[in-house]
């Protein structure tokens, strides 16, 4: 089980609520842990209901937010708590507050955009934009490690369901989506529905996601009764991930929730509303992810009907685009996070996209002299044979990450109620343990997750000591010695009823 983990976040009608929303994605993956996450803010009343309604702990700020005494009085509490890790975000805690978290004993995650402070002194910094890149962390800390770009995007509970398998995009476009902040202070929402409105397209109906804190409610409903097109308006939604499945395009900020567009593959047009989210909308327009409309004040309401009708018309666009999207944002980038501050492993099922990665680590000339059939893998081949593996529900195929990193792949096949495992561990980090750890690690995830199967086996050949070593750290006991497919073998064993004792 995790200790308490402790984050430092606020929202409001000026800064929005993406900075808590995101924290919340954490705060869940934390729980899902066993551990208990405390939240020290300052933010609207329905905010704080929302996080108390998952399970968080909450605590008022009453000092301003950013100064010394935040910093001295937060970590006052997670020393209290018995908190391991502090989480803090917001654009008014810079290199101090880092500072003064760190020499009061706390590990610090420091969420961050854009590289607003002068130096940065955190264990680690989480940016999970686009446009991320080490330059704009080049004043750092020699211990601060960092997290970046939308592999790490932090997505909330709700949406964890549609990892695999990812949603499908639907031929007929009929659903638009409108999502512009928490608070849209300037009322673009407003605007948007106007736009909206004269869309030309038969059977289309709209959504707009408004916060708690927007206090233009009044001027959005009468807008969206005058429209020619039937628009819902709902505040305060806490079903985000339902609404996006069941939409086929989107208007939205250039904030956190473009990511969770990406993730859902909805083809997004983005109206910029501040600063910091130009750089997010301008690599995912690039990437041909989304339609990048620029500033809100530059853009004419014939603008944003256009790009919402070109991409309600067009299945071949939306398609691209949803795919440009989805290879973005791959749903397990709250895990990374976790897996790292816990200086564990993180494990994901294998998809598609590994095809070509599990090939080269299977060509391999150590990796084919340690196999049973030592033969060059043709490309062709282990496509098909990795696309069997994929559908078949006896095979299991993770991928190993360190912070972001792939590092290895250990396989499961079951047989009745016995599984065969195979790893392989990319080979620049082996013979650095990595090798027993993902072994340990995967082993306990497959038994875990897989109630049918009671035993794994290894079979190892007698020359390849390397792996006897790795199986036997990990746990495994050996059971026989054998001969298979001609090679005078091991077999190593790990039980389920072990997972206790390890």
């Amino acid at each position: 089980m995790h200790s308490p983990l402790f984050i430092r976040a606020d929202a409001s009608r000026e800064i929005g609520t993406g900075h808590v929303m995101r924290c919340l994605a954490l705060a869940q993956a934390w729980q899902e842990k066993g551990g208990q996450v405390h939240v020290r803010g300052r933010m609207p009343g329905e905010l704080r209901a929302r996080l108390v309604g998952e399970g968080v702990e909450f605590i008022e700020v009453e000092e301003e937010g950013g100064t010394s005494a935040d910093a001295q009085a937060t970590a006052a509490c997670a020393q209290e708590i018995g908190a391991s890790w502090i989480v803090v975000d917001g654009y008014h805690f810079g290199a101090a507050n880092q500072q003064n978290l760190r020499e009061a004993g706390h590990r610090v995650l420091f969420v961050d955009d854009y590289g607003h402070a002068d130096r940065y002194e955190a264990d680690l910094v989480l940016n999970q934009n686009i446009d991320a890149e080490d330059g704009l962390y080049a004043d750092r800390a020699e211990h601060t490690d960092l997290l970046l770009r939308p592999k790490f995007a932090l997505l909330r509970k709700e949406f964890w369901p549609w990892r695999v398998p990812r949603r499908e995009i639907r031929a007929e476009a009929e659903h638009i989506l409108v999502t512009l902040g928490g608070a849209d202070p300037d009322n673009v929402t407003t605007e948007t529905v106007k736009a909206l409105g004269t869309v030309e397209a038969s059977g289309v109906r709209a959504t707009v996601v408004i916060g708690g804190s927007n206090p233009h409610e009044n001027a959005i409903q009468v807008a969206a009764e005058s429209a020619h097109v039937p628009i819902d308006v709902r505040q305060n939604v806490d079903d985000m991930a339902e609404l996006m499945a069941d939409s086929d395009v989107a208007v939205s900020a250039g904030g956190s929730t473009c990511w969770e567009l990406a993730f859902m593959g909805i083809p997004n047009v983005i109206v910029v509303l501040a600063e910091n989210q130009k750089g997010i909308a301008r690599g995912l327009g690039d990437a041909g992810a989304a339609i990048n409309l620029g500033w809100h004040e530059e853009i004419r309401a014939s603008e944003i009907e256009s790009a919402v009708g070109s991409l309600l018309r067009n299945e071949r666009k939306r398609r691209r685009m949803a795919g440009e999207a989805q290879a973005l944002v791959d749903g397990w980038g709250t895990e990374r996070a976790v897996s790292a501050m816990a200086g564990e492993l993180f494990l994901r099922p294998a998809q598609e996209q590994d095809c070509e990665l599990l090939w080269e680590w299977a060509n391999d000339p150590v990796v084919r002299e340690r196999s049973y059939n030592s033969d060059p893998i043709p490309l062709k081949e282990h496509e098909n044979w990795f696309s069997g593996k994929l559908k078949d529900p006896s095979s299991k195929i993770y991928i190993a990450e360190e912070r972001g990193k792939p590092v290895g792949e250990v396989r499961f096949d079951v047989k009745e109620e016995a599984a065969v495992v195979s790893v392989v561990v990319d080979s620049e980090y082996r013979g650095k343990g990595y090798g027993t750890e993902l072994i340990r690690q995967g082993t306990r995830h497959f038994l875990s997750e897989n109630s049918d199967a009671y035993r794994v086996d290894a079979f190892i050949k007698e020359t390849n000591k390397p792996s006897v070593r790795a199986f036997e750290k990990a746990g495994y006991m050996h059971q026989e010695d054998l001969v298979r497919n001609g090679d005078a073998s091991y077999r190593f064993a790990f039980s389920k009823s072990e997972l206790d004792e390890t």
